[in-house]
């Protein structure tokens, strides 16, 4: 909420260097796939482009009439995909910061939007509780995901692109394929809303975090509840380390990471307040 970025090292915890300049809360940031750029996404209804290494603002791009809620990257770091609480996504030009296209359908803020592997298709949520797919080229949406009974907050492809997670307020996470658009199964054991889902590099497992202030691990393929990380705060978004067996947990608090052969809490910065994580197995 102090509306600014901040770049640490994920192996000391140190805070590198922070990043000013958007006018309102920050709720949205990730790098370019060659880690040379960062694109935040704010309330300030602007997504700015920065210099990874140092931390210059590049472009601001604006188009947006209301909060931006999420953005990322293509896979080869061409465009842009962020979704807004004015309904909308927006494909930008990742060089020139031009808006290429703007996807209408959704009735209600979007709070998802990612791109699949080979960059073809974008998958969005939205609180309408429909997750869509889109055609990340035309911008046609090629159709549109029903069965959660409550806001979407998360949704991701697999790496192969053959399935989608999402995760939503109605406390459960769902598994689709990502070309009929049929749900596979429904992934019970949350308490509260489901805030940050995701797969594995290797696409085996899903890590999902919740408001219930726990992280739980599922095997992407049977739906079970491998463990659960319990007393963390809060779990805005999770995410899997690309080279190494763990996740990066972050929320208002802190962020940090956890190693998964012993559950035990990694690096925790700015931290408020200090709950000891435990690990348990199963749901």
């Amino acid at each position: 909420d102090d509306t600014t970025l901040k770049l640490w090292d994920a192996h000391s915890g140190i805070c590198l260097q922070t990043l000013t300049g958007h006018s309102a809360w920050v709720s949205a940031a990730s790098f370019s796939p060659d880690g040379t750029r960062i694109v935040s996404g704010s309330a300030d209804k602007t997504l700015k482009l920065w210099d990874a290494h140092s931390g210059i603002c590049l472009q601001t791009l604006t188009g947006h009439s209301a909060w931006v809620s999420a953005a990322s990257f293509s896979p080869d770091g061409t465009r842009i995909v962020s979704g807004s609480a004015d309904k909308t996504l927006k494909l930008w030009d990742a060089h020139s910061g031009i808006c290429l296209q703007t996807l209408t359908g959704h009735s209600a803020w979007v709070s998802a939007a990612s791109f699949s592997p080979d960059g073809t298709r974008i998958v969005s949520g939205s609180d309408d509780t429909t997750l869509k797919l889109w055609d990340a080229h035309s911008g046609i949406c090629l159709q549109t995901l029903t069965g959660h009974s409550a806001g979407v907050s998360a949704a991701s492809f697999s790496p192969d692109g053959t399935r989608i997670v999402s995760g939503s307020d109605d406390t459960t996470l769902k598994l689709w394929d990502a070309h009929s658009g049929i749900c596979l199964q429904t992934l019970t054991g949350h308490s509260a809303w489901v805030s940050a889902a995701s797969f594995s590099p290797d696409g085996t497992r899903i890590v999902s975090g919740s408001d219930d202030t726990t992280l739980k691990l599922w095997d992407a393929h049977s739906g079970i509840c491998l463990q659960t990380i319990v007393n963390l705060p809060n779990n805005e978004t999770a995410s899997w380390s690309e080279t190494e067996l763990k996740l990066l947990s972050v929320s208002k608090e802190a962020w940090r990471w956890i190693g998964l052969a012993d559950g035990c809490r990694r690096l925790p910065i700015e931290l408020l307040d200090d709950p000891i994580d435990t690990l348990t197995t199963g749901a």
